[in-house]
């Protein structure tokens, strides 16, 4: 039997992950800081974890249902920020999106009956290996300001996530696009 690690994703336009990739060019480069590649850039809706092939189709299904209610909407990016404040794990940029992410989310949470953390809509720019390097990074992104940028969620994906020792390796398992308004 067939296992694998997915996610569920918005789909973030190819301009926004461009200027994602020109943010990261802006910080500095700190060892213990590994920046996500460009074409990995998304916003995490739900982590499934490990899923067989039977528990894919119900998530497929699931996530189908969902989408075909959905219409695609409007987000905008919002502030860099080093999470958690106390001891970083991430920078990433917050979502604006007036609370449509976040309805995204409980829709496919309630269809599929999974559990986890409040959701924030964000898009991670790179993970943080240890503690120093959090807090040398953090000091650094506090005066990078993010001018606005408005842009469009018109697609969800569910995707298979590999890890290896440079990370994480991506592919669509299934691609959903919403309805457009």
């Amino acid at each position: 039997m067939n296992i694998i690690r997915c996610f569920i994703s918005a789909d973030i336009p190819e301009e926004v992950k461009g200027y994602h990739a020109s943010i990261q060019a802006e910080l500095p480069h700190i060892s213990g800081v590994n920046f996500v590649p460009k074409d990995n850039l998304h916003v995490t809706l739900a982590f499934l974890g490990e899923l067989d092939e039977g528990a894919l189709t119900i998530v497929i299904a699931g996530a189908e249902d969902v989408v075909g209610r959905t219409g695609s909407f409007a987000c905008s990016l919002g502030n860099l920020e080093a999470v958690p404040q106390h001891a970083p794990r991430l920078i990433w940029i917050t979502v604006g999106d007036n609370g449509r992410l976040k309805e995204v989310h409980g829709a496919l949470k309630q269809s599929l009956g999974f559990q986890d953390r409040e959701f924030n809509g964000h898009i991670t720019l790179a993970r943080i290996k240890n503690t120093g390097a959090g807090m040398a990074i953090s000091k650094k992104i506090s005066g990078i300001k993010i001018p606005a940028m408005n842009f469009q969620i018109n697609r969800i994906r569910i995707m298979e996530s590999k890890l290896n020792s440079e990370g994480a390796v991506y592919s669509v398992v299934k691609s959903m696009n919403l309805r457009q308004i």
